[in-house]
């Protein structure tokens, strides 16, 4: 075979191949215009401005001066051991990222992080600032301010003061005096913040509308929260503070979820008027030297709902001489009273609450109402209304209380009840008493002593419709004034309507093994 169309057919092939790759190579003119080159500068891939004494220069007041807006960044830890600020802001809208890095003082210095004058848009973030001889960050004068992913330890005065309208958010201050000094805060959220191990206080202070989102305070020497006016705590929780768990410094706060454990003065301490608690606990509180309350309201117009009381030293709710509502509460196993409203101004109304293993269950003034709630196992009492009295008690039960299951003074109404077990007397009152449709079972359990199922000692009561099963007796009234009684059974007392005094009005007492009579008023006793 010749060699010649061989090679001339690996020279066409060849040639094919070269010219394919020159028409898929593209033109080899460079495109229009300057050339110019492709990386980036330095400026570009970090467009920041580092905190260092080239690009910051300090003066009198600080290590380092911001002087101009911009994003600023560290690139090492500040070590400051001047006496002056470590960084001092004099410009508006200014960002600063610690980076990670850590500002320290040596407890001589002022403040980790400044403001000159007043400032507006600021933003620190992602850093540790300690052991300054006032705050950490003091922003005082600043508005419009984000603080975020913060460690602030060990500066003498505060943690964080965050001016006006400032959002913090994963903030964590522990030592100094304060956690959070929030004296000029307004309009201020602070969320998943921990104020801890300070010697007066966690977040104390502000002026008003400040929102706490599941924050911590604890182990401080003062109060753990303090709410001024038209404030609000969420899913907040404060513990073994040396003030109140949550101290109200103004009017219409508001607090959900929120828990108070082992504080000194008490849980919750609301001292102006519209507040409003739901959900909220207080347990163990007030138990050193002198006894405090759970809640202790000192303002009118107070709501609670679904609120507990639990092993407080003194009361479980504590009342001045205000008005207040409360709603499927709970006061359990309070050193004190339940509800201790001991003044004769004291008016509550209390729907679907129980108060069990008191020393009394509840203590209020005049013109209270008590509905669809339970006593049980309260030492000394179920419940007692001071005062004038013409309180309302209707749909309740006592069960197994020492002392009186209810001592409802003059003027009471008592509807719709169950009185069972109590050591005492049923109910003990005074005049112009109504007890109607109501059931006593086995009251007066002292040994040795007759405790009526009800025991009066007034005129002008109205006792109707009402069932009586064992026990001493089952009236007693001691006034010759006028009382009415009629339509009541009395079963397996001692003495069912001998213990009522000349002068009182008693229908016919039907003894009858058959128990029929054409009279609608009369008793019925067997």
């Amino acid at each position: 075979m010749s060699r010649v169309p061989v090679v001339c057919t690996i020279i066409a092939s060849t040639a094919i191949l070269l010219a394919s790759a020159i028409l898929t190579a593209g033109p080899l003119d460079p495109p229009a215009g300057p050339i110019a080159p492709t990386y980036k500068t330095l400026g570009e891939i970090e467009p920041r401005t580092a905190i260092n004494a080239a690009n910051t220069p300090g003066n009198s007041s600080a290590v380092y001066v911001i002087s101009q807006p911009g994003s600023y960044y560290l690139t090492g830890d500040v070590v400051n051991t001047t006496t002056r600020h470590s960084i001092l802001i004099s410009a508006d809208h200014v960002t600063i990222d610690l980076n990670g890095f850590a500002i320290r003082g040596n407890f001589s210095n002022i403040s980790g992080i400044a403001v000159s004058g007043s400032r507006t848009n600021l933003a620190i973030r992602n850093g540790t600032i300690q052991g300054h001889g006032s705050h950490g960050i003091n922003l005082l004068n600043a508005s419009v301010v984000l603080i975020s992913d913060i460690r602030a330890t060990g500066n003498a005065l505060a943690g964080v003061t965050p001016g006006k309208k400032a959002v913090l958010t994963n903030v964590v201050c522990s030592g100094g005096a304060f956690g959070f000094f929030l004296e000029s805060a307004q309009e201020c959220i602070l969320t998943n913040c921990i104020a801890s191990e300070t010697t007066s206080g966690g977040f104390v202070e502000g002026s008003g509308r400040i929102s706490f989102f599941d924050c911590i305070a604890s182990n401080t020497g003062g109060s753990g929260f303090v709410l001024p006016a038209q404030s609000q705590a969420r899913g907040c929780t404060s513990t073994n503070n040396s003030g109140y768990g949550f101290d109200v410094t103004g009017s219409r706060a508001t607090m959900q979820d929120c828990i108070a454990e082992s504080n000194l003065l008490g849980g919750y301490n609301v001292q102006f008027p519209g507040a409003r608690m739901t959900r909220c606990s207080a347990g163990q509180n007030g138990n050193g030297t002198t006894k405090y309350s759970g809640f202790n309201i000192n303002a009118q117009n107070a709501e609670l709902d679904q609120c507990v009381a639990l092993g407080n030293g003194l009361a479980g709710y504590a009342f001045g001489a205000v008005k207040a509502t409360m709603r499927d509460c709970l006061a359990f196993g309070n050193f004190g009273r339940g509800i201790q409203a001991t003044q004769a101004s004291a008016t509550l109304r209390v729907f679907g609450s129980r108060f069990d293993n008191n020393s009394i269950g509840a203590e209020v003034g005049s013109n209270s109402i008590f509905e669809q709630c339970a006593f049980a196992g309260n030492t000394t009492g179920g419940i007692q209304v001071n005062g004038n009295g013409n309180a309302i008690i209707r749909g309740c039960q006592f069960s197994s209380n020492g002392g009186t299951g209810m001592a409802i003074g003059n003027g009471t109404v008592v509807e719709d009840c169950v009185v069972t077990g109590t050591v005492g007397s049923g109910i003990t009152g005074g005049t112009l008493n109504i007890i109607r449709r109501s059931t006593f079972d086995t009251n007066g359990t002292a040994a040795g002593n007759n405790h009526p199922h009800i025991l009066l000692n007034g005129a002008g009561n109205l006792i109707e419709d009402n069932y009586f099963f064992n026990g001493d007796s089952a009236i007693a009234i001691t006034f010759a004034g006028g009382s009415i009684v009629r339509r009541n059974i009395g079963n397996g007392t001692a003495n069912n309507y001998g213990a009522i005094v000349s002068g009182n009005r008693v229908a016919n007492i039907n003894t009858s093994a058959t128990l029929v009579s054409t009279n609608p008023n009369d008793n019925f006793s067997y």
